[in-house]
């Protein structure tokens, strides 16, 4: 399995690889016949709107008509803006979801978390078979992917190297996605500590406000390209950017399509 930076990474051809999010990651085999997501932590809406990209690739000709798994035992929270968000998408995406997904497989720990996180597909229910599970491997077996165990030790592998990320960076990824023109004082201050020390622990972890600035800036525009009718001037403007150019640089420099072909994309 290759991990990639980029979901549009994926786009060509995603079987084999896997993108990581914040609190999320999506997985596609590299036979085609199996896919699935694995969830932690605190996930927001933004995280599901993030995901949702993932999940169309799912729905493409791209991909054959296939069985795939929502790993939501390591769920602590799951917000009600969040559950909302992904209830809109299953209802947006309905038409389709018949003809990309076989059966899904939900697996919780049996927690309040992980039982609201399943329960989206009695709100709306879903046009294929859905069984909830408390663990993988009656999951698998009920998928007909028991032979993707292997595949799921190193998705899990992956998985905890992703939860490894220093608390600093997701805080900071957090406060970004809402604060697109803050600058590191801004972002300190909301952090509670000193910019100097915000710096050093950035560079502890070979990372930099602007490099975390400029991916969370990428990604709010990615979600206002697919969301809205803004134009790409509009979209640069309110990621805090000064105009289409520095935007298109930008995506381009984080190995993405220029936005305008972006939005195109299905």
């Amino acid at each position: 399995m290759t991990r990639v930076e980029t979901i549009d990474a994926l786009a060509s051809d995603p079987r084999g690889k896997f993108f990581v999010g914040q609190n999320w990651l999506s997985f596609f085999a590299p036979h085609g016949r199996f896919s699935g997501t694995i969830v932690w932590g605190r996930p927001s809406s933004s995280d599901v709107e993030q995901w949702e990209a993932c999940a169309d690739l799912r729905l493409s000709p791209i991909c054959e008509p296939h069985a795939t798994l929502f790993d939501a035992h390591k769920v602590e929270n799951l917000s009600p803006s969040a559950f909302g968000t992904l209830a809109r998408y299953a209802s947006k995406r309905m038409g389709r979801l018949s003809g990309g997904i076989t059966r899904l497989a939900i697996v919780h720990a049996g927690t309040f978390a992980g039982a609201v996180a399943a329960g989206f597909t009695k709100l709306v229910p879903v046009p294929f078979p859905v069984e909830v599970f408390s663990d993988t491997t009656s999951a698998l077996a009920w998928l007909g992917s028991e032979s993707d165990a292997a595949l799921l030790e190193e998705i899990w592998a992956a998985q905890d190297e992703a939860r490894a990320v220093a608390p600093i960076v997701r805080q900071l990824a957090a406060y970004l996605a809402h604060h697109p023109r803050a600058t590191p004082a801004d972002a300190a201050r909301a952090l509670a500590l000193s910019t100097r020390s915000l710096q050093r622990r950035l560079t502890e972890q070979k990372t930099t406000f602007r490099r975390e600035l400029d991916a969370a800036r990428v990604r709010l525009a990615q979600r206002l390209l697919r969301d809205s009718d803004a134009t790409v001037t509009e979209v640069a403007m309110q990621v805090g950017l000064t105009s289409p150019q520095h935007l298109s640089t930008l995506f381009r420099r984080l190995g993405n399509a220029p936005p305008a072909e972006w939005r195109k994309k299905p």
